[in-house]
Order: structure tokens, then C-alpha cells, then sequence
């Protein structure tokens, strides 16, 4: 056996090896866990009557999104005592005279002290429908410069930043509040999961498969994160924010990848551990699945997001450990396992036997973690899955390492070189 023939064999059992320590460290936390559903119970039954609780801020930042209608609906039906609704709206949007008309806008005078540097706001409408709501119309430029935006005009301590297009029970609020209203001098911020999952009726294979690895992003919340004093998350999902800790910090940058991830770091710098972001173990919601060509887009700026908020901040990288495993270690452990012994397979290092036979055991290995996850799912506040469909989740398990991330782990790459968008 040569020397390359040796490293390469040594490479790959290394990483089959940390991959095998982390599904069973995972399969293990997940049965202790189990899927059983923890009751409210009194204390939250407590929160929805206290007219004490902390107020909130809900912010949507909609810019001409379709489905702005519906969520600012169910935020508006929401069972928290207190908090007030302010959607941007890009400037001319297709979506602002339906709003109008169903809530009742009108344009009205509203001075605030401007603190961070925003595109112009055009017009500033109340609801005479709801005295909760505020309605901005905004010159469009981007997510980050409107969150800033309607951190600018919120009233409250406390900034939740909904997504728009995501569906949620009226008690989705109370449970993100949770770590926030048991420590609200340390906590700078929350991040809530959403689950991906289509709302058609025969979902494609495509949308399965980014319903399972959010199902599983879920899990991994669920068991590690909750425990850790300091987080971090990319992706989408909704996430609460301590306005002056926004505003000392100068607010979303417009050239970050991941605004939010971004601000999540900045957040929690090194040496002040008095400041925590948290990652909340319950689900806010779901919302819709992406396209194929959307998901590409999604990872590779998840990537890109990822590395470049470690790699200016590496004195605090330390805390983000699970992040590192989750976004960049157990991805390129997959990668390099497929791709080495399919190279070693080729120049006969490695019989096809083996090749294959390492393929297998990745698939059926995250297929396990898979399985696990749809079990601790049932302790999500979420929909159940019809069992036909959870049937259906299963089977396809298998096959998401073989048809489903190649794709996703060109898009990762591409992020090394070619700097994607801004969120």
C-alpha cells in the first residue's frame, strides 16, 4: 500500500469515524429525549392573562412578499398581552393597497429620533382597524435596512422579526419570549426554528428533503443547543431582538451575507459574558420550502454567511463550537467521505465494493439521525404528519445523501468563491 493509498484510507475511516461518534451521540440524546409533548402548564397559562408581560415590537420586514397578508393576520390574532405590528413595505408594492383597503391605513404623521442610517420612508400609516398596527412604505433596499427600519420606530424593549410567508399558533410568541422573560437583562436576543414543509397536498421529493433537514436542524436544537449559554444560528427563521443592543451596534449591516447571523456575533463579543443570544428548542412555526434553484441559492449563502461570520470573529469562536459541527465540520466530512473513495475507487486505491459499501453506510447512518429526528418531532408544537406522509419521510431517508445534497454541497463550494447576495 503506498503512501497516498494510506493517508487516503487513514482520511477516510478519521471522518467515518467522527460522522459515527455524532449519529450515535445523536440517536442516543434523541430516545433519552423521546418525542412526548411538554404540557404549557401554568406558568405560560400565567403569561397570556398578565397584562405585566414584557411588550413586543413585531416586526415584518415584507418588502413586496405575497404572502404579507396572511402572516400579519396571525400576528394580529396572537395571544400576547402586549406588543404593536409594524410592516415595511417596499415603495410602489402590489401589496400595499390590499392593506390599505383591509386595514382600514391611513397616512399619518410619526416623529422618531433616527439613530441608524435607512433608506427614505415615504409614508408612515396607522390602522384605524387596529390601533396596534403601523404600516411603513419604504424605498426597497433589502432585508437588513428594513429591520433597521422598524427597530428605528418600535416602541418596545424587545423586536420579534418575522419572516413573512410564515404560519404560527397564537401562542408562538408567548413560547420565544420564554428565555427572554427568565433572564431579560443577559439576554440580547432569540433565535426560533422554523420547519420547511410544503403546503401542497403531494408534496414533490425535493420539498421532502428540505422538510427532513429542517426536521432535524430541530432536532439538534432541541438536544445540544438548548443547553449552551451562548448561540448562533443561519438560516431562516424568527428571531427577537434587545433593541438598544441593536442599536449600539449600529444596527444589520447591509453588507453582511446573514444580517441576522452576523448581528448574532456581534452581539456576544468576546470577554463579555454577561450577553447571550439563546436558541429557543420550540418551533415558531413553518413555512413554505424553496425551489431548487431557491435551496442552491439558500445554501450557498448559508455557507458563505457562515464563514465569514467565524472567521471576523474568531476570538469568539469558542462558543460556537455546535455551530461549527452542525454548518461546516459534519457536511465536509460528508463530502470528503463520497468524494475520496469515489476518487480512490477510480485509480484503484479502493475496490467499488468498498466505495459503495461507504456510500451505504452514510446514507443509512443519516437516515438513522433522520429517524430519530421525526421521533423527537413530536414533542414540536407543530402539526402532526399524516401517517401516510410520515411513512413517505421515511422511506425516502436513504435517499436524500444520494439525490438531494450533491447539489446543495456544489453550491457550498461555489460560496468559497463566488461571494452570493445578501439576505
Amino acid at each position: 500500500m503506498s503512501s497516498g493509498q494510506l493517508l487516503l484510507t487513514g482520511a477516510v475511516l478519521l471522518a467515518l469515524a467522527y460522522l459515527g461518534v455524532i449519529g450515535s451521540a445523536t440517536l442516543l440524546a434523541a430516545l433519552r429525549a423521546g418525542g412526548r409533548r411538554d404540557e404549557p402548564g401554568e406558568e405560560r397559562d400565567a403569561v397570556t392573562a398578565s397584562r405585566l408581560t414584557m411588550p413586543v415590537s413585531v416586526v415584518i420586514a415584507a418588502g413586496a412578499h405575497p404572502q404579507t397578508a396572511n402572516t400579519l393576520r396571525r400576528v394580529l390574532d396572537m395571544a400576547y398581552p402586549e406588543f404593536e405590528a409594524i410592516v415595511v413595505v417596499d415603495t410602489g408594492a402590489a401589496i400595499l393597497q390590499a392593506m390599505i383597503d383591509e386595514w382600514k391605513l391611513e397616512s399619518r404623521e410619526f416623529f422618531y429620533r433616527r439613530r441608524l442610517d435607512t433608506a427614505p420612508v415615504r409614508r408612515i400609516l396607522r390602522s384605524q382597524r387596529d390601533a396596534r398596527l403601523m404600516v411603513v412604505e419604504q424605498d426597497g433596499a433589502g432585508r437588513s435596512d428594513a429591520l433597521n427600519c422598524g427597530v428605528e420606530l418600535a416602541r418596545y424593549r424587545f423586536v420579534a422579526a418575522l419572516p413573512p410567508g410564515v404560519t404560527f399558533d397564537s401562542s408562538a410568541l408567548i413560547r420565544a419570549m420564554a428565555p427572554v422573560i427568565e433572564d431579560p437583562v443577559a439576554v440580547v436576543g432569540v433565535a426560533c426554528p422554523v420547519e420547511r414543509a410544503s403546503r401542497d397536498a403531494e408534496p414533490s421529493v425535493h420539498a421532502s428533503f428540505q422538510q427532513l433537514r429542517s426536521i432535524r436542524s430541530l432536532m439538534f436544537t432541541r438536544l445540544f443547543w438548548r443547553s449552551q449559554p451562548h448561540s448562533v444560528t443561519a438560516g431562516t427563521g424568527v428571531s427577537i431582538w434587545r433593541r438598544d443592543a441593536v442599536i449600539q451596534a449600529n444596527g444589520f449591516r447591509p453588507d453582511a451575507v446573514d444580517p441576522e447571523l452576523d448581528m448574532m456575533f456581534r452581539l456576544q463579543p468576546a470577554g463579555v459574558e454577561r450577553r447571550r443570544f439563546v436558541r429557543s428548542h420550540e418551533a415558531f412555526g413553518q413555512t413554505d420550502v424553496l425551489s431548487a434553484g431557491q435551496d442552491r441559492i439558500d445554501a450557498g449563502r448559508r455557507q458563505r454567511a457562515s464563514l465569514e461570520a467565524i472567521a471576523s470573529r474568531l476570538a469568539a469562536a469558542h462558543r460556537s463550537r455546535y455551530f461549527l459541527a452542525e454548518e461546516l465540520i459534519g457536511p465536509a466530512a460528508q463530502a470528503w467521505i463520497a468524494a475520496a473513495v469515489a476518487a480512490g475507487a477510480m485509480v484503484g486505491w479502493f475496490s467499488w465494493t468498498a466505495a459503495i459499501s461507504a456510500v451505504l453506510a452514510l446514507s443509512f447512518g443519516s437516515a438513522a439521525v433522520t429517524a430519530a429526528a421525526l421521533l423527537v418531532r413530536g414533542a414540536q408544537p407543530l402539526p402532526a404528519i399524516p401517517r401516510e406522509e410520515l411513512r413517505r419521510l421515511l422511506l425516502l431517508a436513504p435517499l436524500e445523501l444520494t439525490f438531494h445534497r450533491p447539489a446543495r454541497a456544489v453550491a457550498r463550494l461555489s460560496a468559497f468563491v463566488k461571494r452570493p447576495p445578501s439576505n
